[in-house]
């Protein structure tokens, strides 16, 4: 009786993960599993950069004021380097923004229909297009990164060490956007883009200069 009782939890007993496989997950392209970027949020932040972005370059283009709690915030739009072969900053930044919100939210929706679909009935063409995605948002969050760090040296060096709100916020949301698309990465995609990453970065920081 009790080897029969034995031989039954056995056979119920729904299997267990082997140990260093978090489930659920997504495996990367670099082969195992990982916890999951939270694109969502990526989305999310995308979204608020594109809106903050849209706000700046329409009052860039029609000469009105922004409102600024700190007032630095007008010196620096005002200024030269607020512009780029005679087209706001922030135009570009809207666009960038808006796309890396799209990738995130692409990307997003593949992840769920991974971890739905498990290990067993992985589709490879679904898992070939969020790698895709998800190198395609650490390149332009790479750039938005680069774009930043620019502004940021403009407010502290060129501008006299002006304050301004949005140039901060919009610094925060790039860097942390480029956080989440390098975590997104696997070791072997994080080794094979870097150096694209870098040069990206570097020719953003300075074609301003």
């Amino acid at each position: 009786m009790g080897d029969a009782l034995y031989t039954c939890l056995l056979c119920t007993c729904p299997p267990t993960a082997p140990p260093g496989d978090p489930r659920p997950g997504v495996a990367h392209g670099g082969g195992g599993h990982e916890r999951p970027p939270p694109l969502r949020v990526a989305a999310g932040l995308g979204a608020f950069g594109a809106l903050e972005s849209t706000y700046l370059a329409v009052q860039k283009l029609t000469g009105g004021e922004v409102a600024c709690p700190v007032g630095g915030c007008q010196t620096a739009l005002n200024s030269g380097y607020s512009e780029l072969f005679g087209v706001p900053l922030s135009a570009y930044g809207a666009v960038a923004y808006g796309l890396v919100a799209a990738l995130a939210f692409w990307g997003s929706n593949m992840q769920a229909e991974l971890v739905e679909q498990g290990d067993a009935n992985r589709e490879e063409t679904l898992e070939a297009s969020y790698a895709r995605s998800r190198l395609l948002l650490f390149f332009a969050s790479t750039g938005l990164a680069g774009v930043s760090s620019y502004l940021l040296y403009v407010l502290a060096v060129k501008l006299g060490g002006v304050e301004c709100v949005y140039c901060l916020t919009s610094a925060t949301l790039s860097l942390t956007l480029f956080g989440i698309g390098f975590s997104g990465l696997s070791s072997k995609e994080s080794g094979n883009a870097l150096p694209a990453a870098i040069a990206l970065y570097v020719v953003l920081s300075l074609i301003h200069i």
